[in-house]
């Protein structure tokens, strides 16, 4: 795992996977804290830790989930890697159940995507200055099926300042269409067919006089 170019072998769980991303259950220590790096304890505003049953009765220990590429995950001991640890600092191994009811119920499913490096690209992939996340196997770089992440591309006020401009854009949209949203005349067609979960882009020259200049200057 890597956070901010600092790397960090772990022992994982898995919980999902598929081609392109696996969903992991990894000790405590590999939370991320609020300002982005790795967590040193537990503070408001970290990465949330669930605690899970072990496999050893009466044992238990924190775990966090994160995402992250399906190739990074390999079934061997690396050296100096973090162990899951109960909560009286001994070697321990959360049991799968425990860990599968505390991601799909108190952790709602979500999990947090991170850096990965496999053994053989670790100083190629992190000289890079982005992390790419391919979602297909016929993905190509930037242009077909493929995300990429580069770090600290905003500061966390421009972040905000973002978020905070789209949530009154649509409040704004909601009083005014009387809780449809989008407006319906400009609904895509696509959205009619589309779950409650999908996601809407919203244009930032809509969303107000901080978010347009914000922009110019970006």
């Amino acid at each position: 795992l890597v956070v901010r170019g600092v790397l960090r072998a772990t022992q994982v769980l898995v919980v999902t996977s598929d081609y392109s991303q696996t969903v992991i259950a990894a000790p405590a220590a590999c939370a991320i804290a609020n300002s982005g790096d790795w967590a040193s304890s537990p503070r408001d505003g970290d990465q949330p830790r669930y605690r899970c049953a072990c496999s050893e009765p009466g044992v238990t220990c924190d775990v966090v989930f994160h995402s992250l590429d399906t190739r990074a995950v390999v079934a061997m001991p690396l050296k100096q890697a973090v162990e899951f640890r109960s909560a009286d600092g001994r070697p321990c191994q959360p049991a799968r159940s425990s860990v599968l009811a505390a991601f799909h119920g108190e952790a709602g499913g979500q999990s947090n995507r991170i850096q990965t490096v496999t053994i053989g690209s670790c100083w190629s992939r992190l000289s890079l200055g982005y992390h790419e996340v391919s979602l297909a196997e016929d993905s190509m770089l930037f242009l077909r099926s493929s995300v990429l992440l580069i770090p600290d591309l905003l500061t966390k006020a421009e972040c905000h300042l973002l978020m905070d401009a789209a949530e009154s854009h649509i409040d704004a949209v909601l009083d005014d269409t009387e809780g449809s949203f989008p407006p319906r005349g400009s609904r895509p067609s696509w959205l009619s067919m589309a779950g409650p979960q999908s996601r809407y882009r919203l244009c930032i020259s809509k969303l107000g006089m901080q978010a347009r200049q914000f922009r110019r200057q970006f």
